[in-house]
């Protein structure tokens, strides 16, 4: 019976010496005679006990079952964390940065196995329960970190989307947990700081990345131009050759699902605005055959880098911090900025330039390009008449003072030809397309097929910062105005009324706004106040003008119909019925009545146009009354 009972504590000692041994090879997810490894459903294999195992209680069979499953939860960050995952990581630096803190987690876990392993082998016996007390950090860790990285593989997460989903976890876990994940986010906002700082400060843009919420837009054929950052360059910065970078500002923008967590619009937009400066200060440096624009830096340069480095190498990301320290950039990039404006940009002569050639400012210029333009709006648009719009603009040039301007080559007079149209067909829609219209949109009088015709004008880096798209259109409908009022002056048709219209639009309104425009511009010194200065300049002249008033457009438009009939009825008075002459003259007086009307309600609801707008009215009201 002795013998039985040592044979039986034999058997028992080799067991516990092989489950000693498979034990650490079992929490690194291989298995053996005791430990087994089977398929499951989740991101890697099941580490479970052998059910051979009859001589082990329940409850060390529980313990052991629970502890072994360290070992597939270290099977599912494992593979996350090899070379090879990283190559196909879809040049994610964000994915590359949590493989690396991820390693580190598992190294320590590798170095607590050993140290299992050597207790195990210093002790006679096998003791689960102070097993259970030394890997108790790693119960509640390895389960959530598998279950992050399977998620994110599952998901296919890439740049902000991995660090919300550290945030998240952060929020909904064990303090044990959330310190680990705090040294993982550090680990995965290193890849932002260097794309922040690489745009911030030199105006370098990484692209076919996810890791970076700044990106540029590129435009139909021009995606491939000034930029070699193709697909076998993804996530690289983009060799530039500066001189003959074709990128415009206005494309550069801020993808506000991919900004990281607790990072403001405003901060992303900061950043955006210094970059984009950044990148126009090294692209004028390299044109200007700048040296140093090889190794640019802008002048904002240590105090930023130092900041923002030093927020992103801090233990916790800290947005408000940032949001602080961008502010401070964006203000000295627009200093900067405004100085390339002024010294560099010749910002005063565009404007000159706008005046001269959009508000009437060059007189002898329009009147000569209106004068050959005359001779082509008696037929209708056709396929040539842009060429010939474009015969009339030089001649024009070649014939007025505007020869001399430079900046003439950077106005283009154009007709889309989807406005050419039946001047006859579906008129009385077109007259209230005005009225349609919302209150703040503007709008010249609808007339006929020639309502298109507009003079395109593009500003360049930095210029249209202060002359952008959006204001450049209030200029063109403003001239669209003025273009109509001349052309039927040249017609001399109620030259009376029209001549009283453009006194007041190019005197009370264009040249006295321009003269307060250039007192304001003479004492700025920022960017934003000048920004500001011009935008009010030109929306004071369209709302002078009524371009933002329906009512007023749609009475000019009845002003102008009737011109043309009393024009063609004049041309052809020999076929005109008896009467009509009569007729024709009470809708003349008809609609100056509805423009003198509109006129004057307009007057009593806005005393900022007094007493211009009354000086029109008594004009007026003098004419009709004389006819």
């Amino acid at each position: 019976m002795q013998a039985l009972d040592r044979g039986h504590t034999a058997i028992v000692a080799d067991l516990q010496s092989s489950i000693k041994d498979e034990l650490c090879l079992a929490f690194l997810g291989f298995g053996g005679a005791v430990f087994e490894v089977k398929p499951s459903q989740g991101a890697s294999a099941r580490v479970q006990l052998s059910k051979d195992l009859a001589w082990l209680s329940e409850t060390d069979r529980a313990q052991l079952k629970d502890l072994i499953g360290l070992g597939s939860f270290y099977q599912t960050l494992s593979p996350f964390c090899s070379p090879q995952h990283c190559f196909t990581s879809k040049n994610s630096a964000t994915r590359q940065a949590l493989s690396d803190g991820l390693s580190e987690v598992l190294h320590v876990y590798r170095e607590a196995i050993l140290e299992v392993q050597q207790r195990c082998r210093h002790s006679t016996t096998l003791h689960i329960t102070a097993l259970h007390v030394y890997l108790e950090r790693f119960k509640t860790l390895m389960p959530a970190l598998a279950h992050l990285v399977h998620h994110i593989t599952e998901k296919d997460l890439q740049g902000c989307q991995i660090l919300h989903a550290l945030a998240n976890l952060a929020r909904q876990s064990t303090a044990e947990v959330a310190a680990c994940t705090t040294r993982l986010q550090w680990h995965c906002f290193q890849p932002l700081r260097k794309h922040v700082l690489a745009w911030m400060l030199h105006g370098e843009l990484y692209e076919g990345t996810a890791d970076f919420f700044v990106s540029y837009k590129h435009e139909g054929s021009l995606q491939q131009q000034g930029t070699d950052a193709g697909s076998e360059n993804a996530g690289k910065a983009a060799r530039l050759d500066w001189p003959k970078d074709r990128r415009k500002w206005h494309n550069f923008r801020v993808d506000h699902s991919a900004l990281p967590p607790g990072m403001s619009s405003e901060t992303a937009a900061g950043i955006l605005f210094v970059g984009q400066v950044a990148w126009l200060h090294r692209k004028g440096a390299a044109t200007a055959g700048d040296r140093a624009s090889f190794r640019p830096v802008a002048p904002w340069s240590q105090a930023a880098a130092n900041e923002v480095a030093a927020m992103f190498n801090a233990d916790c990301y800290d947005g408000p911090r940032l949001g602080r320290c961008v502010a401070a950039a964006r203000i000295q990039a627009a200093g900067v900025l405004w100085g390339m404006l002024v010294e560099g940009g010749q910002l005063q002569a565009h404007l000159q330039a706008l005046k001269a050639f959009y508000l009437g400012g060059s007189g002898d210029f329009l009147a000569a390009f209106l004068h050959q333009v005359k001779k082509i709006e008696q037929h209708s648009p056709g396929p040539n008449t842009t060429a010939l719009l474009v015969e009339a603009w030089q001649e024009a040039r070649a014939a007025s003072t505007a020869a001399a301007d430079p900046l003439l080559d950077k106005f283009k007079i154009e007709l889309p030809m989807h406005k050419a149209a039946n001047p006859d067909a579906h008129l009385h829609e077109r007259l209230s397309a005005a009225a349609q219209k919302a209150p703040k949109s503007l709008a010249a009088p609808a007339y006929d097929s020639w309502d298109g015709l507009r003079l395109k004008y593009t500003a360049e880096e930095p210029i249209n910062q202060i002359i952008p798209d959006t204001v450049v259109k209030k200029y063109n409908v403003t001239w669209q105005l003025l273009a109509q009022m001349s052309i039927w002056q040249h017609h001399h048709m109620l030259s009376y009324i029209l001549n009283c219209l453009l006194k007041y639009f190019q005197t009370d309104v264009v040249d006295v706004q321009s003269c307060l425009f250039g007192q304001r511009m003479a004492a700025m010194d920022t960017l934003g106040g000048a920004q500001r200065a011009h935008a009010h300049f030109i929306d004071t002249v369209t709302a002078h003008a009524f371009l933002d008033e329906p009512k007023v457009m749609e009475a000019i438009s009845g002003v102008l119909v009737q011109c043309r009939a009393l024009s063609s009825m004049v041309q052809y008075w020999s076929h005109t019925p008896a009467g009509a002459a009569r007729n024709q003259g009470i809708q003349v007086k008809e609609a100056l009545a509805n423009l003198l009307g509109a006129l004057k309600t307009l007057q009593g609801m806005s005393r900022s146009r007094a007493p211009s707008l009354g000086t029109l009215v008594s004009s007026l009201e003098l004419c009709i009354a004389g006819q």
